[in-house]
């Protein structure tokens, strides 16, 4: 196929005119012209619409989708649904891409017959480049070789990237509308083991901006923080269940699973969603890391995570006996 349509799936919520036109403006500027916009509206009660609206009026590549507020992984499932196009585009509605680069990734998947293609990304904060996360180093590969290489380098994100349709239309790839922190991991963890070929190159593919102000003004809400982390670990834990990874994934699942829990008790001082669950979980790995192949990349950090994940939630129950003794 030498000219595919490209679904730039973008979702909004409360964002305010200068971060969507910056977004839009960025997509619709792209020489590769056989893209269209699904911009999901997840809910917003600001001028959010209204903006969307007025793109929508003026280029017919946009769609706009006006739904309830259900947070950012229905968002994007939403516009998948919508999308009519050969491969997806995850943009968040804050964030821009560079000039021609859906052309740039477009021609790399023809080139090499891949169904999945990243590039570089630039962090922006305060209007200037702060970090470049690099991809370019992994080359080509299956997706398994993929997903080793973003968990080993800590790049999870399903933005920027051009996935093909398939992937998506002919799999299940769970998407859980509770997991709001991660659900880029989440998914990415399922979709690599379906890609044949995955191609990375040098040019920046994506602009992810920070906004500091907001950030710092933002107030966590600590257990919700919490209950996220745990509903995250859990739903990776099941997919070491079911499917098959190779054994240096397994370890980093195990990784993430054990720095999701240990987030959860650091934020609330104990677990808020399933404290028997979340303990059975920590005691499978320890005994699976001492049973199974992954067992040569234990090490002391390992160990150290799954003592505090088990036992911490105890402590302040053993402080507070002591101070009735006393």
């Amino acid at each position: 196929m030498l000219n595919p349509k490209v679904s730039v799936i973008i979702p909004v919520y409360n964002l305010g005119e200068f971060l969507i036109r910056r977004c839009l403006d960025s997509c619709i500027n792209q020489s590769y012209v056989n893209i269209e916009l699904v911009v999901v509206n997840d809910g917003s009660t600001d001028n959010s619409p209204q903006i969307i609206e007025q793109y929508v009026a003026n280029d017919s590549r946009i769609i706009a989708v006006h739904k309830k507020n259900e947070g950012l992984p229905f968002a994007r499932k939403t516009g998948m649904e919508k999308a009519t196009g050969n491969y997806f585009f995850h943009l968040d509605g804050d964030d821009s891409i560079p000039d021609d680069i859906i052309c740039k990734m477009v021609q790399l998947a023809i080139d090499h017959s891949s169904d999945l293609v990243v590039g570089n990304r630039l962090l922006f904060q305060d209007g200037m480049v702060y970090k470049e996360y690099v991809y370019d180093v992994f080359g080509v590969g299956s997706g398994l070789e993929f997903l080793e290489f973003v968990l080993e380098k800590k790049l999870h994100y399903i933005t920027g990237m051009l996935i093909s349709r398939n992937i998506f239309a002919e799999n299940f790839i769970d998407i859980k509308k509770e997991v709001s922190l991660g659900e880029d991991q989440y998914q990415l963890y399922q979709l690599c083991l379906f890609v044949k070929k995955a191609v990375s190159t040098n040019f920046v593919t994506y602009n992810y901006f920070i906004n500091s102000e907001s950030i710092s003004q933002k107030k966590v809400d600590k257990k919700l923080f919490a209950k996220n982390q745990e509903l995250y670990a859990h739903s990776v834990y099941e997919l070491l269940s079911r499917f098959q990874y190779s054994t240096k994934v397994i370890y980093h699942l195990r990784l993430r699973i054990l720095r999701a829990l240990y987030l959860a008790l650091h934020s609330s001082g104990s677990y808020v969603y399933d404290r028997k669950g979340s303990r059975k979980i920590v005691k499978n790995i320890l005994k699976d890391i001492l049973t199974d192949k992954s067992y040569k990349y234990f090490n002391k950090s390992f160990f150290l995570r799954c003592v505090v994940c088990l036992f911490l939630p105890f402590i302040p129950y053993f402080l507070k006996r002591n101070e009735t003794r006393l």
